[in-house]
């Protein structure tokens, strides 16, 4: 009844053709609703989790370069990365002094006091 509503003043032929699309409409939409979710294996779905959780762990430096977990052992852990820090720098972190040093690669590096006063 509502399809003959919608086709009050058209031809007949107007009107089937109307009422075919919409009625293509609906047959879509109960689709979309019957279609259901691939299962994932459970042993999936902890590598999906774990994938998850490592990416929130990631935090960025100053700079935006390079990026840290926090649970490294140089200053880096707290934001400090090598290359946005001068060379010469002294940073105190956990009580243990580093230095900003220039590595053997041609990179920058921490390297803690006690292990340049020993050399």
């Amino acid at each position: 009844m509502d399809r003959l509503k919608n086709c009050s003043g058209m031809s007949f032929s107007e009107c089937k053709k109307l009422m075919e699309k919409e009625k293509k409409k609906e047959e879509r939409k109960t689709k979309r609703k019957k279609k259901k979710k691939k299962s994932v294996s459970p042993s999936r779905r902890r590598l999906i989790r774990k994938s998850k959780a490592k990416k929130k762990q990631q935090k960025a430096c100053e700079c935006g370069k390079n990026k840290f977990t926090g649970k490294e052992k140089t200053p880096r852990a707290e934001g400090y990365c090598e290359e946005c820090v001068p060379l010469g720098v002294i940073i105190n972190h956990n009580g243990i002094h580093y230095k900003n040093v220039q590595g053997k690669k041609g990179r920058k590096e921490w390297k803690s006091l006690d292990s340049l006063v020993n050399k």
